[in-house]
């Protein structure tokens, strides 16, 4: 059976999405010690990894958790999620840069072994705060089409939606954007649960964990192990620093 670990390695974010799922915006700073991160690993067998927040990207210690996880010799898989907006993107004249992004973006992935999962975020706040978002991602998707010449990288986007009241389409048109540029085929599209700062949302569901058959454990950034229970992980990282 595969063992994974879901490690939110951080609830510090670089955004305050209003409807985030573990309390995570910028004034967060708890982060998983690289130390706390080694003790936790199964010490023997085989295991996967999936890196989450707050915003991964902003842990000091982000590449030498992912080197060290690889470095075991029995990780068969690392997945990144992320918010996607500390990629090194590349600018020209204070312009996005596409050539420039990619070649960039994946000299940075090229750095890790692979199976590598890459789980950017789209929603409807990630992109009100940045007008390039979309475009972004589609410069995310050029470099996973050259890195599968590289090795085993593969890329899915989460997608969240609202529901009505909170969008009077339940963010149709963001699905619509998505098939426009080419994304949705790659896209898990999902509405928003009700947890996190959502949990009072009574149009939506609450999460529900699809049985399959792997052995998983949700990791909060204090090193707790809060097994399999996802809302008892978000509550608790709501009360730390």
């Amino acid at each position: 059976m595969t063992r994974r670990y879901y490690f939110a390695i951080t609830n510090a974010c670089n955004r305050s999405c209003d409807l985030c799922s573990c309390y995570s915006d910028p004034a967060r700073s708890t982060y998983l010690s690289l130390e706390k991160f080694k003790e936790i690993l199964p010490k023997e067998g085989n295991f996967e990894i999936q890196l989450e927040g707050g915003e991964p990207m902003l842990h000091p210690s982000l590449e030498d958790i992912i080197h060290y996880a690889q470095g075991t010799g029995r990780c068969d898989k690392v997945t990144l999620g992320t918010n996607a907006t500390l990629l090194p993107y590349a600018y020209t004249n204070k312009k996005f840069d596409i050539a420039g992004s990619v070649k960039n973006i994946k000299d940075y992935f090229l750095k890790f072994k692979t199976p590598f999962v890459l789980k950017p975020s789209i929603n409807y706040y990630l992109i009100e705060s940045d007008c390039m978002h979309l475009d972004k991602a589609e410069s995310i998707r050029d470099v996973f089409s050259q890195l599968k010449s590289h090795g085993d990288y593969s890329l899915v986007f989460n997608v969240r939606r609202r529901k009505k009241p909170l969008a009077e389409d339940d963010d149709e048109w963001l699905v619509k954007e998505l098939e426009n540029r080419g994304l949705k085929e790659i896209s898990n599209i999902f509405f928003y649960q009700r947890y996190g700062y959502a949990k009072d949302r009574e149009e939506l569901e609450e999460p529900f964990i699809i049985p399959n058959p792997v052995e998983f454990y949700l990791i909060g950034p204090d090193g707790k192990n809060w097994g399999t229970d996802l809302i008892a992980r978000s509550e608790g990282m709501k009360d730390m620093e």
